[in-house]
């Protein structure tokens, strides 16, 4: 089960080091040093990032959110198995850490693709057993995998989906998996238009429509 994100919660569990590492991806330096974050700053450290213009206040916390949801010790578990997959041994460095946050921002930052991979992984893996549709694909089958075959896969959902109105665009990726071996195709259709109540860099409230992704 994945860590519920709260922005003060992530600045007391992680290390200031990766929070620096985190904000320099998107050129904010806050002027703080904070190698070991205490309590005291906390507070400070928040009320910067909120003087953040929105948009970067925006990506700080989709970063902070998303590794969030690797955080737990489920997630780490993740990380290990799609580590071990490629022959890279995360051993030393997990025992460092101080906990799942700062094992899973430090492979956020240091292993993207592993991280990303974990974390298709681990959100398979929450869903228990009743959650699944089962359907018979037939014996023999060829597997392909190539950009062809993605894209080809992409169309169909697309197709299947426009019939409701929705499904304009898909990005379709594929992950093997082992013990027991799989072949995982995860696949992110457009659900239906939706409009956004947000504020602009002015701070005035605005309504955008937002193509969602359908889940």
């Amino acid at each position: 089960m994945a860590s519920q994100y709260a922005p003060k919660t992530s600045i007391r569990q992680v290390r200031g080091a990766l929070i620096n590492r985190v904000l320099r991806k998107h050129s904010i330096d806050l002027d703080m040093k904070i190698e070991i974050v205490k309590p005291a700053a906390v507070e400070e450290i928040y009320r910067k990032l909120q003087l953040l213009p929105p948009e970067q206040l925006l990506a700080v916390e989709r970063d902070f959110a998303t590794i969030t949801e690797l955080a737990a010790k489920q997630g780490s578990e993740a990380i290990l198995r799609e580590a071990s997959g490629k022959a890279l041994d995360f051993t030393d460095i997990f025992t460092q850490a101080r906990n799942g946050y700062e094992r899973a921002c430090w492979t956020f930052l240091e292993h993207p693709a592993i991280f990303h991979l974990a974390l298709c992984a681990h959100a398979m893996d929450s869903h228990s057993a009743g959650c699944w549709d089962r359907r018979f694909a037939g014996h023999g089958l060829a597997l392909a995998t190539d950009g062809e075959a993605l894209a080809h896969l992409s169309k169909l959902i697309r197709e299947s989906y426009a019939k409701e109105g929705r499904g304009e665009f898909c990005h379709v990726d594929y992950y093997p998996r082992t013990n027991p071996d799989r072949h995982c195709f995860f696949a992110y259709p457009q659900d239906h238009p939706a409009l956004e109540t947000a504020y602009d860099a002015e701070g005035n409230l605005i309504h955008k429509p937002r193509k969602a992704l359908w889940r």
